[in-house]
């Protein structure tokens, strides 16, 4: 059964002579049962750069010392490629009870190890671009309470504050707006606006909400976008209309009066002539 499995087996005694390797760690390393059986540390699979740590995992192995939830190491096969190797290490016992030595499981991680560098790194890449957004960003649980702040955000209230409720920061009155989407349940990828005013000293935000999960429970992605000076020039323009309106309207009662009294003043003569 041991010769069918995925994971390496390697048992050592007590001096941490390897006494056995089963197919599956022989595969993993590229050596054979016999280049293996009866060695003595360094071992033919262990990297030259990683000596002083592999070393020091070993004889913590060899003092019992070795941690339940196993240790990584780099090791390399018999062409020299590298590979990432997880290994847990458990007492080796005989028939009558006796601790004569260690059983190693190792198992390959190369690849996973690969998956996590990838995954850093486009986590590393999407935070560096949230972080470079001008505008705020923060997330927050379903009660409201900050679970995350982008530099942008942190800025314009001028300081981190996880943990705080969102209308407690930005809104200038510390109440909950009366349209907030935390009012209903989160629906994962849904995407609401609203805008907001008297936000972080009186200014006036557009504030898109998207459901999301965030460490593995529902929350809200709020992106900020702060439209003031935007508002502002709406309301000038609107202004502006109006009066200009105002202005036409006056002008045509003006011209409709002054047709006017042309009109009867046309009239008025024609009956002096007919007199």
């Amino acid at each position: 059964m041991e010769d069918s499995l995925f994971t390496g087996l390697r048992a050592r005694d007590l001096e941490g002579r390897i006494i056995y390797v089963n197919p599956a760690f022989c595969s993993m390393t590229g050596f054979d049962a016999a280049e293996l059986v009866n060695r003595l540390p360094p071992m033919p699979y262990w990297a030259p750069e990683e000596h002083e740590a592999t070393q020091a995992a070993h004889q913590k192995s060899l003092a019992g010392q070795a941690p339940n939830e196993g240790v990584e190491l780099r090791f390399q096969r018999k062409n020299g490629e590298r590979f990432d190797a997880l290994i847990y290490e458990a007492p080796l016992i005989d028939a009558e009870g006796r601790h004569t030595g260690w059983m190693g499981s190792v198992v390959d991680i190369t690849e996973r190890k690969r998956a996590e560098e990838a995954l850093r790194e486009t986590s590393d890449f999407n935070k560096l671009l949230i972080e470079s957004l001008p505008f705020g960003m923060d997330i927050v649980d379903a009660q409201g309470r900050i679970l995350y702040m982008s530099r942008a955000m942190e800025k314009a209230v001028g300081r981190n504050a996880l943990g705080e409720k969102c209308w407690n920061l930005y809104k200038d009155d510390r109440k909950q707006c009366a349209d907030c989407s935390l009012n209903q349940p989160i629906q994962l990828g849904a995407t609401q606006s609203m805008e907001s005013a008297d936000v972080l000293g009186g200014r006036i935000f557009e504030i898109t909400h998207t459901g999301m999960i965030y460490q593995g429970k529902p929350a809200i992605l709020e992106v900020f976008y702060d439209i003031t000076e935007r508002k502002h020039a709406e309301e000038v323009l609107e202004r502006k209309v109006e009066e200009r309106t105002r202005e036409l309207r006056e002008n045509q009662a003006e011209k409709e009066r002054v047709v006017g009294q042309l009109i009867q003043a046309e009239k008025m003569a024609a009956i002096g002539t007919m007199a």
